[in-house]
């Protein structure tokens, strides 16, 4: 397996990795219908391909997970289900946190798979929300590296922001 963040986000790419986001939604998110699934694919297509910072895991030539970044928030982190277990979110979240400054993510609390492996690399929860980013119902997780939170105006301070999502931060700098 080896990570890149490619240049250029081709047809081809997005697709490939649309696939891998798809499989890996059917694969954890049992608390999503059919129909959901089927209507979150355009805005995770253009989430995707229009995501700041983009960086794919391969394995043997194909995409087996992606991370999307913007601003020091993790939007995004899919791995195939076939490649589960093996290091690659590990290593997505650790290049992430590395060379994005990924200091803050949001995870929805019914995929307690997630919750537990964002748990796991040190992120801890600061807060809880009953929608998601899109106002739709949901139980999203945020999280946070303890003693970082962001003020208005993303000046840093010590208190947690005055949000009603569960924000995970990264426990440095």
């Amino acid at each position: 397996m080896h990570i890149e963040t490619p240049g250029e986000r081709s047809s081809e790419l997005v697709a490939a990795l649309v696939d891998v986001w798809e499989r890996s939604v059917r694969a954890t998110h049992d608390f999503l219908a059919e129909d959901d699934i089927v209507g979150l694919r355009p805005e995770a297509e253009s989430g995707i391909a229009g995501v700041e910072r983009l960086t794919v895991a391969y394995d043997g030539g194909a995409p087996c997970g992606f991370a999307g970044s913007q601003d020091g928030k993790l939007e995004m982190l899919f791995v195939a289900p076939e490649a589960r277990g093996r290091g690659v979110g590990r290593a997505l979240l650790a290049h992430a946190v590395e060379h994005a400054r990924v200091r803050t993510l949001d995870v929805n609390e019914q995929n307690p798979q997630a919750v537990g492996f964002y748990e796991h690399e040190g992120f801890v929860v600061a807060g809880r929300s009953p929608v998601d980013d899109a106002g739709r119902p949901s139980v999203p997780v945020a999280a946070h590296a303890p003693g970082l939170s962001r003020r208005r105006g993303g000046a840093r301070s010590r208190r947690h922001p005055p949000s009603r999502w569960e924000r995970l931060r990264w426990p440095c700098c």
